[in-house]
């Protein structure tokens, strides 16, 4: 079992984030491509890229992401690897992810994914009530943090970082959802639980695909 302190936790996280850019073209795909398992319509580049693009604004106050097309490029070129048939509709996406399964959206996003959704639970819970005290309102969700590992809704510790969520409340701040009119809040406030919710579903996707294939050996 291996423990990092939380005095060098900022170091840890410093070099989690060095190593992620290597594969982060391709854990976005990933967890896009789980996004699109339910769809009704036969997954496109257009709807993918949908995704994909709110991925990274989602995460961009954690990494520096190269220009837009570059990106989308890269996750053309890591999906085109993988996932070759991934919009031809002969084989579902589902079975495509069991097939091959993922490598990287479950392994290095899950975590940061996690923080954001107890910072987006944590919200929700005050309804319209702004935040006046930043370091109060982490130690709750330290705490919010801690219940919901206990309670299962998130899947481990290292989503607990006050780390992540200080970039959490960043994200949250430039989303306005820290302060302004109670109704409007809230109705902002529960569409960012929502957005985190379908990204954990997506994320949970690919762990159960990448657990089935060591069951099997």
């Amino acid at each position: 079992v291996y423990y990092i302190p939380e005095e060098q936790q900022l170091a840890a996280a410093y070099y989690r984030n060095t190593i992620t850019h290597y594969f982060l073209a391709a854990a976005l795909g990933e967890i896009a491509l789980a996004g699109c398992v339910d769809d009704i319509a036969l997954p496109d580049e257009a709807g993918l890229r949908q995704r994909v693009e709110a991925l990274r604004d989602l995460f961009k106050f954690e990494f520096f992401f190269r220009p837009r097309e570059e990106v989308w490029q890269q996750v053309l070129d890591e999906l085109a690897g993988r996932y070759p048939h991934w919009q031809d509709g002969k084989t579902s996406l589902h079975k495509q992810l069991r097939q091959r399964p993922p490598r990287f959206g479950h392994a290095i996003l899950r975590s940061i994914a996690e923080a954001y959704h107890v910072t987006a639970a944590t919200l929700c819970s005050l309804e319209g009530e702004p935040i006046s005290d930043e370091k109060a309102f982490t130690r709750d969700l330290l705490d919010q943090g801690q219940e919901m590992l206990l309670r299962r809704q998130i899947s481990g510790a290292s989503a607990i970082s006050r780390d992540l969520f200080s970039t959490g409340l960043r994200l949250a701040e430039h989303r306005q959802l820290l302060s302004g009119g109670a109704s409007d809040l809230v109705s902002r406030r529960t569409l960012f639980a929502e957005e985190t919710r379908r990204i954990m579903t997506a994320i949970d996707l690919l762990q159960e695909c990448s657990d089935s294939e060591r069951q099997q050996d």
